[in-house]
């Protein structure tokens, strides 16, 4: 994302649900409501695709690179699952 979209984003003139996800998982931010209940309708979703590249990466070399790509997505999957938890536990 460019500077350009960034502060768009921040100041909440760019509404793009991706760019939500990817600053709400890679910096543990909050996201509103309305883009949070249509995440969590497909969580299950991305929690198995999740499941299937950590298949596809254990059977690729053991490389530095890989092992962080591992640890990623054993971390998103984590979130995913905790945070779906307390969803399910407000509604």
């Amino acid at each position: 994302m460019d500077e350009g979209n960034l502060s768009r984003f921040e100041t909440g003139k760019y509404q793009n649900p991706k760019a939500y996800l990817g600053y709400h998982f890679l910096f543990n931010l909050s996201i509103d409501s309305p883009i949070k209940d249509l995440f969590y309708q497909d969580n299950d979703e991305l929690i198995h695709r999740c499941f299937q590249l950590i298949e596809i990466l254990e059977t690729k070399s053991k490389t530095n690179k890989n092992r962080l790509r591992l640890k990623g997505l054993n971390s998103i999957i984590s979130r995913l699952t905790e945070q779906q938890e307390k969803y399910e536990d407000n509604q």
